[in-house]
């Protein structure tokens, strides 16, 4: 995303000045990081919602929100996501392909298929349960989330 968040500071800014600032942001965030705390200006975000160009209008289902953050807290959620990441290709099973880079369903369903086909030639049964997770994550409690991450080394 190439939009500004609430202080206005467009990333070109950023990029112009990245020989200047480089130091002064990675000081910033290695901050951040030890401590644990963030300034309220790199949390603040402007929400956007945006149709998602299919169903009723009127529908807010058909509608996902976007965060518009300052282009420094950007980069810092951009670092955050990178450690997430790292983590969770350590912690994932190898069966695990929602939301990791070069995986997608097609692969879940492929594996699927050579299941399925295993079954019927070992004349097997085969149950299956499909399980939709919408709005699944809600009430997730995110201070016990934030423990268990510190205690797993993110």
């Amino acid at each position: 995303g190439k939009a500004p968040g609430k202080d206005g500071i467009p990333p070109e800014v950023i990029k112009c000045g990245i020989n200047v600032l480089l130091e002064h942001l990675h000081d910033l965030l290695c901050q951040c990081w030890d401590e644990g705390a963030v300034p309220q200006d790199m949390r603040d975000a402007n929400i956007v919602t945006l149709y998602k160009n299919k169903g009723d209008r009127s529908n807010c289902n058909n509608y996902r929100g976007i965060s518009l953050l300052s282009v420094v807290g950007k980069v810092f959620t951009r670092v955050i996501l990178n450690r997430l990441q790292k983590l969770a290709d350590r912690l994932y099973p190898e069966s695990q392909c929602g939301f990791r880079a070069g995986r997608s369903t097609t692969d879940m369903v492929f594996s699927l298929r050579q299941l399925q086909e295993k079954c019927r030639e070992q004349h097997k049964p085969l149950f299956l349960a499909f399980i939709d997770l919408t709005k699944a994550f809600d009430p997730v409690n995110r201070d016990g989330l934030f423990k268990i991450l510190v205690k797993v080394g993110c």
